[in-house]
């Protein structure tokens, strides 16, 4: 079936549309089948979100022209703007005006000097979550890597560490907000409103979120100078008091709910995302054993038996290619857009208030791109195959203007977590029932994951130790 637009050419409707509830049932129930059942229907095609129609891009063209736009002809879109008015504008959500002044005075805090001071506290993480493990354990580690990301982003945020009231209210809010932000985007605005145990979990998560930013910004403005030692030789060294100096071109600095708006914005982005992709990296190289193999004689060459360093980094090719595949692999699943006047998409003109939906998990599983794309292969980066990609068909961090912030960081978190624990451990799955991909929210979580911990070494390298870096 097909549907023309007023203004322009034929544009496919997505079969199995419901009355009153268009695909909403199919995206619920099968979104990661249903979104790469698009790709042989066209560059753009009609989906329904309950009445209300939506144009999914499956061309990696059509998105770059969307995500390069720079703001002059889309805005953020129904997902996130359903999420303004309870987090603020942060740079996810931002408005395209306020995200030009914004992003300048945040980026510092993510600068190459910066993430090469987080790489030993990611390190450390690691080095932590280690040492509770006994030889031969059962480990769950999907909730270990939330323990673990957890710990990095309060520490490198504002200065929390592990078991501080912070680091435990995250721990016990930030799911239910993931997943139900994703919910909203899809579901009519009724619904939303009705007292429902789920909404009142969504509300309550919120409430928690904005008083624990609350806290924390209120904290570090008391003290901008802190007197604990933290501040480095450079300057502060967590990302909050960067923050609280940050100023735009006309020298004011972000007001106190700006300031809790980025730090809400940052613990959102920085936590689950890279959770996800460490339990499934975990996982993948565990059920991969050639993968495994080389991973080990890799840090074993690279470290030899000393921690990872951020110098290091670019000498570890190989596990830099299994993170990259897992973030092919798991990327986002569905993002979105809102025409802010009429354009014209691929072979589509739509005009002004027309919502738009790009999945990165569809560009990265399709097989023109990528050959049997649901197969775990990280030498799809090797050099020369990966630059005959076309630009935009990889978009693990989005991509344009409003490309995430927290790339860098976010790399260098995954490379150094998974060579630490390379280095020391072998894992080993529990069960051998396949993992079950779950999009929850707009990400795509691993299921519960327990797997078995055994140590490569005989005497682990101490949590801590330092020696030179490899050249």
């Amino acid at each position: 079936m097909s549907v023309r637009d007023q203004t322009g050419p034929a544009v496919p409707t997505a079969p199995g549309r419901l009355p009153g509830l268009g695909h909403t049932v199919q995206l619920y129930r099968r979104p990661l089948e249903f979104l790469a059942s698009l790709t042989a229907l066209g560059d753009v095609v009609r989906v329904y979100l309950g009445p209300l129609p939506a144009y999914v891009l499956t061309a990696p063209d059509v998105v770059r022209q969307v995500l390069h736009d720079g703001g002059q002809n889309f805005d953020k879109g129904r997902l996130f703007e359903r999420s303004r008015p309870l987090v603020g504008q942060g740079l996810l959500t931002a408005q395209p005006q306020l995200h030009r002044i914004q992003r300048p005075m945040i980026q510092p805090a993510f600068h190459r000097a910066r993430i090469a001071q987080y790489t030993a506290t990611m390190r450390a993480a690691a080095e932590e979550t280690m040492a509770a493990w006994q030889p031969g354990q059962t480990v769950a580690i999907d909730r270990a890597m939330t323990d673990l990301t957890l710990s990095v982003i309060a520490r490198t945020l504002f200065s929390a560490p592990p078991g501080s009231a912070a680091f435990t209210e995250v721990h016990q809010t930030l799911p239910v907000f993931v997943s139900g932000a994703g919910l909203r985007a899809l579901l009519p605005a009724w619904l939303l409103r009705l007292p429902l145990p789920a909404n009142r979990r969504f509300t309550d998560a919120v409430a928690r979120l904005l008083a624990l930013t609350d806290q924390a910004v209120s904290s570090h403005s008391s003290t901008p100078n802190r007197p604990d030692g933290a501040d480095g030789p450079d300057g502060p060294e967590d990302v909050l008091s960067l923050l609280l100096q940050a100023r735009d071109e006309h020298g004011r600095a972000m007001s106190a709910q700006q300031l809790r708006d980025e730090v809400l914005t940052l613990i959102i982005a920085g936590t689950e995302t890279s959770q996800a992709a460490l339990t499934w990296a975990l996982h993948l190289t565990a059920t991969h054993p050639t993968v495994e193999q080389r991973l080990h004689e890799e840090v074993d060459t690279v470290l030899e038996g000393r921690p990872v360093t951020f110098t290091d980094l670019p000498h570890l090719p190989h596990t830099t290619r299994i993170v990259n595949e897992v973030l092919r692999l798991y990327p986002p699943w569905l993002l979105m857009r809102r025409a802010l006047r009429p354009v014209t998409l691929g072979p589509a003109r739509l005009p002004a208030g027309t919502e738009i939906i790009y999945s990165p998990y569809l560009l990265h599983h399709d097989p023109r791109h990528f050959p049997d794309p649901d197969r775990f292969d990280p030498d799809r980066w090797l050099t020369d195959r990966a630059r005959t990609l076309p630009r935009g068909a990889y978009i693990p961090f989005g991509a344009g203007p409003r490309k995430c912030i927290g790339d860098s960081f976010a790399a260098a978190q995954a490379t150094t977590v998974l060579a630490t624990l390379a280095a020391q451990w072998t894992l080993r799955p529990h069960t051998s029932t396949p993992a079950i991909p779950r999009p929850t929210g707009p990400l795509i979580r691993p299921p519960e994951l327990r797997m078995s911990v055994l140590p490569r070494h005989p005497h682990p390298t101490s949590p801590g130790e330092d020696r030179a870096p490899a050249s």
